[in-house]
C-alpha cells in the first residue's frame, strides 16, 4: 500500500474530523476568541495561566508544563490523587467528592486576575466544576 493510496476507513474517518471541526467553527468561534482574550489579557497583566483536571483530562495541564519554549506563566494544577498514574479506580472516585477542590487550590499562590483552565471530559464530576466555581469566587 503506498502512502498516497485512500483507504476508506481512514476516508470516512478524516470527513468525520473535518464535520466537527467545521461544527465547532459553527459554534463555538466567539467562545474560543473570548478565551484567547482572557488569556492574552492575564498575560499583558502579568498574571498567571493555572491549568487543571482530573483523571486524563489532568494531560491537559501536563501538556503545558516544562516544555521547550513552554509559556513562563503557565502552571499545571496537578493534584496526584487525581491522576490515574497511582490508582485509577481510586482517582476515579476521589473526583466525584464534592469539596476537594478549595484544598487544591488553596495549595496556589492564585490571585485575583490570574486565570484557571479547566479541562473536564464529562463536564459533570465534582471537582471539575467546584475548582470553576472556587476559582471564581477569588477573582480569576
Amino acid at each position: 500500500m503506498t502512502p498516497n493510496q485512500n483507504v476508506p476507513g481512514a476516508t470516512a474517518y478524516m470527513d468525520e474530523i473535518r464535520s466537527i471541526l467545521d461544527q465547532i467553527v459553527a459554534t463555538q468561534t466567539a467562545a474560543i476568541d473570548a478565551a484567547a482574550s482572557a488569556v492574552v489579557e492575564t498575560l499583558a497583566q502579568d498574571g498567571l495561566i493555572y491549568l487543571f483536571g482530573t483523571g486524563h483530562s489532568h494531560m491537559v495541564a501536563e501538556e503545558i508544563f516544562y516544555r521547550a519554549g513552554h509559556l513562563a506563566r503557565a502552571v499545571p494544577i496537578l493534584e496526584e490523587t487525581l491522576m490515574m498514574h497511582l490508582n485509577a479506580t481510586e482517582a476515579t472516585y476521589l473526583e466525584r467528592e464534592q469539596g476537594r477542590a478549595k484544598t487544591i487550590l488553596d495549595q496556589y499562590p492564585v490571585a485575583a486576575g490570574d486565570l484557571l483552565v479547566v479541562a473536564s471530559n464529562g463536564g459533570r464530576n465534582a471537582v471539575p466544576i467546584e475548582m470553576v466555581l472556587e476559582a471564581k469566587s477569588r477573582g480569576l
